[in-house]
């Protein structure tokens, strides 16, 4: 039986990695998709070939460029004869109130959360129509719906890529290609970074699951967004954040 095939974006670290991880344990192929992390990424290569005895790439490629997209989607798409699965999790966040948001932030959010996931699965979909119960995960925010007091440009950006996926999802179904997203709340990665293990309790407090999510949580859902048993879901935003968001 052919094993399936995966493109991650920002799958050097935090929930691009751990998802390539699990599609990995999962018996799927995958390439990871890196940018600044080229040691990072080498070595989730070599873990998931040691792991899973499936194959494994790593691919260079800043997704804010259209053209290196593409080139990026025909790599993983020549090196895996094919792609099964596009997982959108690329992307970048820092904290900046309006008066401390010049137009060049706003923009390199934007060119990598919403145009560069575009961008990859626009290129992705010939590629995807080709298989048998193909799809595309995008990666969203609870702050794309609760909204954030220090970063209106992350927010926006993540409210964007729900519509995003609503809309692929509507123009692709006939292709046979599924589109949905997950929408991860507070999560255990370098964005969490800054904030002190006493901290990070309050916030845990606040969580009606009583806890910090872990990249884990994340992508268990992708992987079930991507396999047979959601071949009846395309359009949906899948919620991950232990209760704060109710929708």
């Amino acid at each position: 039986m052919r094993r399936q095939r995966a493109l991650v974006t920002g799958g050097s670290r935090g929930i691009g990695a751990e998802c390539a991880r699990r599609l990995g344990r999962e018996g799927w192929d995958v390439a990871v998709q890196y940018n600044t992390g080229l040691s990072e990424a080498i070595g989730l290569v070599k873990d998931l070939e040691a792991s899973g005895g499936g194959r494994a790439l790593a691919l260079g490629a800043d997704v804010s460029d259209p053209q290196q997209c593409a080139g990026l989607v025909d790599a993983a798409g020549e090196a895996l004869g094919g792609l099964d699965a596009v997982v959108a999790s690329a992307g970048v966040y820092d904290r900046a109130h309006l008066d401390e948001l010049p137009p060049e932030r706003w923009a390199r959010t934007m060119a990598i959360n919403l145009s560069g996931t575009f961008h990859v699965v626009r290129a992705a979909v010939p590629l995807l129509r080709r298989g048998r119960g193909a799809s595309a995960v995008l990666v969203s925010s609870q702050l794309g719906r609760l909204g954030s007091g220090h970063g209106a440009h992350y927010s926006a950006s993540k409210a964007a890529v729900e519509g995003l996926t609503r809309a692929l999802a509507l123009e692709v179904a006939p292709l046979g290609v599924r589109v949905n997203c997950v929408a991860p709340g507070m999560t255990r990665t370098a964005i969490l970074s800054p904030y002190s293990e006493e901290e990070l309790a309050r916030r845990a407090a606040s969580v009606p699951a009583r806890r910090i999510g872990e990249p884990s949580d994340v992508a268990a859902a992708v992987a079930f967004l991507v396999s047979p048993d959601a071949s009846y879901m395309t359009g949906a935003v899948l919620h991950v954040n232990g209760g704060m968001l109710m929708a």
